[in-house]
């Protein structure tokens, strides 16, 4: 962006010194190079730093698809509130983790795609059944989420609220029971589970879909403390997710740990550690994940002689760990692969 307005200001000079128009040279760019800059500017500064700049900016403004982020951190969360005012129907996707109470107004949002909300009011719930368009919906991880999606999404109206959804994200597996209907459409779904184990199999009969699943849980599999896990399983040739969820046996090694009967269907993994890691065990369990294709680790609590080079050596994906940022409440770099 800032070589982009260098080489902008010296054709400028150049364009005056032989007598060109008075018109500057940065308003002579095509539409097409200026939807180019604003897809490499942060969402905030589209309205901050250009809307109203001049008409023209303004009418390639509201050509844009807007995606935006808001979460607790951000420091321009001030001006989402303008963004979603003045650019409401070119949002394609909103993912908001903000959780005070600024609410979005989804009426207007007419073209949202993807819809993430960490908290969601009656008012925007009702907003929600208006937005057929969606493709991906993640709604709170509580009672009244799970209620709305057995309801809405795999009742017998799916269909004409939400033709076109494909992705649903956070459900609380223990709301969802055998009184659904069969939903062909629904090719993802996001799973909080307490344990792995605990997942519905039943459930997942009502979506015949169904490609992939992410599994959120806590287990010690690779740790004496509790980790999170987050797992994406897909099946393969002719397996069903009823038999990879199913019930096993398991022995060994692998004793009171679920996730290792499943480690051959997982093709992405992110564990992250609350306490100690056993490396040697998850060296081991990233062995048995046969179509593994991303790893996503962070660590926070090791010993201080640590033998980073050895760890390394272990496994291929725990190649790329390194140290990370300083945390606070250790004052010692997190440990997280890259």
């Amino acid at each position: 962006m800032f070589l982009s307005l260098v080489y902008l200001k010296k054709e400028f000079k150049v364009t005056s010194e032989m007598n060109t128009p008075s018109k500057p040279y940065i308003e002579s760019l095509p539409d097409e190079l200026w939807l180019q800059i604003f897809a490499y500017t942060p969402t905030h500064d589209l309205y901050s730093a250009w809307y109203n700049l001049n008409s023209r900016i303004n009418s390639i403004l509201c050509s844009l698809y807007i995606s935006i982020y808001i979460t607790n951190k951000n420091q321009e969360n001030i001006y989402y509130k303008n963004i979603v005012n003045h650019f409401s129907s070119q949002l394609v996707s909103i993912r908001n983790e903000y959780t005070s109470t600024f609410r979005i107004d989804l009426s207007s949002c007419i073209n949202v795609r993807s819809l993430y909300l960490d908290s969601c009011s009656k008012i925007q719930f009702e907003q929600i059944l208006n937005l057929h368009q969606l493709t991906y919906l993640s709604l709170p991880c509580d009672s009244v989420g799970g209620d709305f999606f057995k309801k809405y999404l795999l009742g017998k109206d799916q269909e004409k609220y939400f033709p076109n959804l494909r992705s649903v994200g956070r459900i609380l597996s223990c709301y969802i029971d055998d009184s659904v209907t069969v939903n062909r459409n629904i090719q993802h779904v996001h799973l909080v589970a307490i344990r792995i184990e605990s997942t519905p199999v039943k459930f997942l009969k009502y979506l015949p879909g169904l490609r992939l699943i992410t599994v959120n849980y806590l287990a010690n599999d690779c740790a004496a403390d509790p980790c999170l896990i987050a797992a994406k399983i897909r099946h393969e040739n002719n397996t069903d997710f009823n038999e990879i969820f199913s019930s096993v046996n398991l022995s060994g090694r692998e004793k009171n740990s679920h996730l290792y009967a499943r480690a051959q269907h997982i093709y992405q993994l992110k564990i992250d550690f609350y306490g100690h890691c056993n490396f040697t065990k998850l060296a081991f369990l990233l062995q048995q994940c046969s179509i593994l294709e991303k790893v996503r680790i962070r660590i926070k609590y090791y010993r201080n002689d640590l033998d980073l080079p050895s760890i390394r050596s272990l496994n291929p994906f725990l190649s790329t760990l390194t140290f990370g940022d300083i945390q606070k409440d250790t004052g010692k770099p997190i440990l997280i692969t890259i």
